[in-house]
Order: C-alpha cells, then structure tokens, then sequence
C-alpha cells in the first residue's frame, strides 16, 4: 500500500466501529524472521502469510482463520 501499511490500517479498520472490532485478518508480506511474524501477531493479525505465496497455503490459512475465529454476534 503506498500511504500505510498494515499495521496502520488495522487499528484503523477495527476502530470504524463494533462491527468491525474483531475482523479477522492476514498479515501478507515479503518479510518472514521470526521477529516480523511475531510483529503481526502482537499486531493482532491472526495470520501471517510470506509472498509469494502459494494458492494452497492462502486457502488453507485462510480456513485456518475462519475455523479458530468465534462468531460474531448481530447486535
């Protein structure tokens, strides 16, 4: 993203308002030390996923996600 990244949107996407507070997210980047993949997590992402990356791993990430993610509950 040219302006910000991830770690910046973040805050921002889930302090748009209760709806949003608990979106899940993937961290998708080039960077994979153990350092920048603890920085996602501490970040709240749930995820992290270095690129290029493989469709297969995506997709399994991402249903990796969705099954440990609670249900959000309709206000």
């Amino acid at each position: 993203m040219p302006h910000m990244d991830g770690f910046e949107l973040l805050p921002r996407v889930r302090g748009l308002g209760r709806e949003v507070a608990s979106v899940s997210a993937i961290a998708c980047t080039a960077v994979d030390s153990k350092e920048d993949i603890a920085r996602t997590k501490s970040a709240g992402f749930q995820a992290h996923v270095t690129k290029p990356m493989d469709p297969n791993v995506l997709v399994a990430t991402i249903v990796d996600v969705i099954h440990s993610t609670p249900a959000i509950e309709a206000a």
